[in-house]
């Protein structure tokens, strides 16, 4: 790595504090539109989340640099900015000196560093997690947005991450799929998870090329009163279900985002983000769903592609009634689905009809 002896001996005359500072290299919490030469930039014209460069005062939580780079932010970025923390800090910060330490949360620019900031005698450790860099970009989001940031699913009570994972890795396999092109979004399927446990019911959301996805839907009435030609406001007051829909990445939470990168968990194309969501009556905002319903999520869109092709289709060129049950993945704790198609939902009126006149 070079630096330049001039920005070497700047700071080496700079008097040492025996003070800790936190620093990241994150992506940040924004999106940036390219306008001059989209063909040209690294994201070619799509919006990108540029780096983000904080270095903090432990102490105090006082800012001392914020540098905002492009796609990519090298390690020498990085040590520019710390030396820049340090020779050139915001005003206010408590003005120029060394600290005794800096910490850094990524162990591959703590090795690149450590011999660099040595020659200025400051040590560089690595430490996992920053909660006092965590909350001042979050802090800098809000101010920028004047609005609290869409929650990642890792913050959810019970949310680990192999079952994000999880829901992630079947959500991938779920659009690469696309059961919408056999299955439209009025002929739900039976879910029960565990098999002997109640039912929700899934429409498949894509036939109409607008939303992809999957719904789970407390009752059948839920999904009457949907296409029963109410309206939108007055659906909202009655009706509870959650949903994982797909979308692009700037419709996503900025956390999720930052958790895809670090546990490389997959996305089935560029317009494919995984969302989920939930809707409750009289809720006056979307909500994230509890790590119950993510495990429905995420169990219903491992088995549902499959089961339409080989049991509701079975190389039939119509679909007909058919059930069975999945053994799922080892993160469901060898829990069971049982899924059940017994028609659309004019096929099951006039089967509830029938059976009423009966009775």
């Amino acid at each position: 790595m070079q630096i330049l002896p001039q920005q070497l001996k700047k700071v080496q005359r700079l008097k040492r504090r025996e003070e800790t500072w936190f620093a990241s290299r994150r992506r940040a919490h924004a999106w940036v539109a390219p306008k001059k030469e989209p063909a040209l930039s690294p994201s070619k014209g799509r919006p990108y989340r540029p780096y983000t460069i904080l270095t903090v005062e432990a102490k105090r939580g006082r800012i001392r640099r914020v540098e905002v780079k492009g796609d990519s932010a090298t390690s020498e970025d990085v040590l520019v900015s710390l030396l820049g923390a340090m020779n050139r800090p915001i005003p206010g910060s408590g003005g120029r000196y060394r600290p005794a330490r800096i910490v850094l949360d990524d162990r591959a620019l703590v090795e690149a560093l450590t011999p660099a900031l040595a020659q200025v005698e400051v040590r560089c450790d690595y430490q996992s997690t920053l909660p006092l860099v965590d909350d001042v970009l979050h802090e800098m989001a809000v101010r920028r947005y004047k609005r609290e940031l869409i929650p990642g699913l890792l913050s959810v009570r019970g949310a680990t991450v192999p079952l994000v994972g999880e829901l992630f890795a079947a959500a991938a396999e779920f659009y690469r799929q696309a059961p919408w092109g056999r299955l439209d979004n009025k002929s739900p399927v039976e879910v029960r998870y565990p098999p002997t446990g109640r039912a929700r019911y899934a429409l498949v959301l894509g036939s109409g090329r607008e939303t992809f996805g999957l719904s789970l839907y407390e009752s059948l009435e839920d999904i009457y009163q949907v296409y029963s030609g109410i309206g939108v406001e007055e659906i909202a007051e009655r009706i509870s279900y959650f949903s994982l829909i797909f979308e692009e990445p700037t419709a996503m939470s900025f956390y999720d985002l930052d958790a895809i990168e670090k546990y490389d968990w997959p996305v089935a194309a560029e317009s494919a983000y995984p969302i989920a969501l939930r809707l409750i009556p009289g809720g006056d905002e979307t909500l994230v769903p509890n790590a119950a319903e993510l495990a429905w999520l995420a169990a219903a869109l491992r088995t549902v592609p499959d089961f339409i092709v080989k049991y509701v289709y079975a190389g039939r060129p119509f679909p007909r009634p058919a059930k069975t049950a999945y053994s799922l993945p080892g993160v469901h704790g060898g829990q069971q689905i049982a899924l059940r198609y017994d028609g659309d939902l004019w096929e099951l009126r006039e089967a509830a009809r029938e059976e009423s006149a009966d009775d």
